[in-house]
């Protein structure tokens, strides 16, 4: 809908990390009452990543099971789904991403 895109579009601003815009993506969709907005986040914004089909939901889910447990996850943490969450998105990625939902 075009009032959750334009939210979408003031919350994350690209350069935006992976984990940031899974929460603030998953915040917008739980306040519209949007059915689903954990699955719509984490399956668009894999495709948006060109994640793999096999590993990018997962990944994304354990990125946001990461950010339930600790507000920040550490600069300096080295394991690939820190290093996904800790990833900008691009103008394009964020614009990709925010076209889909």
């Amino acid at each position: 809908s075009p009032v959750i895109n334009e939210l979408l579009l003031q919350q994350i601003p690209p350069k935006i990390t992976v984990q940031h815009a899974v929460q603030k993506s998953l915040k917008i969709l739980e306040e519209k009452s949007i059915p689903e907005p954990e699955e719509s986040v984490l399956h668009l914004l894999s495709h948006a990543l060109n994640l793999s089909w096999e590993n990018g939901y997962r990944q994304l889910r354990e990125i946001l099971s990461l950010s339930v447990r600790s507000s920040t996850i550490s600069e300096n943490a080295m394991s690939p789904i820190q290093q996904l969450s800790n990833q900008c998105l691009s103008k394009d990625e964020r614009d990709a991403y925010i076209s889909l939902l």
